[in-house]
């Protein structure tokens, strides 16, 4: 277990980053078997009511797991009112549509890349529809990730506006295709400028993926697992629940020692030990008792800049920060971490948001870092009355 000094500050990440009740009840129906994930769509029908209803009007983006709620209904005959079998069907089939039309552009991108001999490593949904997966349909992507060198990035830009695509920042780190379809390119699988490292281990464990007759360089199960969590852990993207689907089903092809090792150099531990104990305990996944154990000691041990890290990670998104403060078992040794956080942060966390800056440039960002989260909590707080009074 972790220090009791520090329970109080896991508390409140956890109830930043991790599912809710209802939406772990989703998930289980999604991910068990038979008579559990019966039971589990059973109860969150009753936690939110018509299914249907709940899932066309939500806005966290978890329509994505539409085709997989309809795979586990047809699978284990979940009861629904009527209608939902119609929905639940016609999203399937969108996804069929949309998968033909991303493996369609796939291709142009990996023709285009490959004529121009740029090293990459394909990321993200995509590999992770092909591989944990029954069938890449099942599993909703919106945007193709492409991990590739800083020094390769001049050439992967000119060869993507070949295959399409137009850049969407300056940085030429974010393309959109002509059709609509978004891809990143990426240095690192880790999505926190804190966890991220220098090398090409990620490059050198990648294998072949076979898609659509073409070996393709993907990254493997373990390089997976340490990028969804870490999406799972410093990115609004988790609010879609994408990620759990993701690492529930890598879980079995992980290289432990390997992702243990990679957790403890890329500072991790503290976020992955509440992510894999929520798998393993929550979901039912495979994640080995000792795996679990070392990750808590590991996590332990995190220093000021870890927990700066977890904190910042964990406050992006609506309402992760309104949740993390009202975590049950938050302490007074959490408040006070989080409130150094927020008032007086270390220069080098400063940095993740803002970029390096001298002494006074740090001092300006210091005095508006507590302004910027006022008037963002008012501006939340405010903006729906204000809205509804205007129609």
């Amino acid at each position: 277990m972790s220090p009791p000094a520090r329970r109080g500050l896991n508390a409140a990440i956890a109830a930043a980053i991790l599912p809710d009740c209802a939406d772990t009840l989703l998930l289980r129906a999604c991910l068990q078997d038979a008579d559990p994930a019966r039971a589990a769509w059973d109860a969150w029908r009753g936690a939110v009511g018509d299914p249907k209803v709940t899932l066309e009007t939500e806005t966290r983006g978890l329509k994505g797991l539409l085709p997989l709620v309809d795979a586990a209904a047809r699978a284990h005959g979940f009861p629904g009112p009527d209608g939902l079998g119609i929905y639940l069907k016609a999203s399937a089939l969108r996804e069929e549509l949309r998968t033909g039309l991303i493996a369609a552009i796939l291709a142009r991108v990996l023709d285009a890349l490959e004529a121009d001999r740029i090293p990459f490593n394909l990321l993200g949904g995509l590999v992770a529809a092909h591989t944990v997966y029954a069938a890449p349909a099942l599993r909703h992507c919106h945007a193709i990730e492409l991990l590739v060198s800083d020094q390769d990035r001049a050439r992967a830009s000119a060869a993507l506006a070949r295959a399409g695509f137009t850049p969407l920042d300056l940085a030429r780190t974010a393309f959109r295709h002509s059709d609509g379809l978004a891809l990143h390119l990426l240095h690192d699988i880790a999505f926190h400028p804190h966890h991220q490292v220098q090398g090409d281990g990620v490059l050198r464990r990648a294998a072949p993926l076979d898609l659509g007759g073409r070996a393709t360089p993907c990254a493997c199960a373990t390089d997976r697992l340490i990028m969804t969590l870490s999406r799972a852990a410093s990115t609004r993207e988790r609010a879609n629940l994408r990620w759990a689907c993701d690492a529930f089903l890598a879980l079995p092809a992980v290289d432990w020692p390997v992702f243990l090792a990679e957790t403890a150099t890329r500072r991790l531990a503290l976020p992955f030990s509440l992510l894999c104990r929520y798998l393993a305990d929550s979901l039912g996944g495979h994640v080995p008792r000792d795996v679990l154990a070392e990750l808590d000691v590991e996590a332990g041990r995190a220093g000021r800049l870890d927990r700066e890290a977890a904190i910042d990670g964990a406050f992006t998104g609506l309402g992760a920060a309104r949740r993390a403060l009202g975590a049950p078992g938050i302490d007074v040794g959490a408040w006070r971490e989080i409130l150094r956080y927020l008032v007086l942060p270390s220069a080098t966390c400063l940095s993740w948001t803002y970029g390096p800056a001298n002494v006074v440039l740090g001092a300006i960002q210091r005095a508006h870092r507590p302004v910027r989260y006022v008037t963002g909590a008012v501006r939340r707080r405010w903006a729906g009355p204000i809205a509804r009074r205007m129609r």
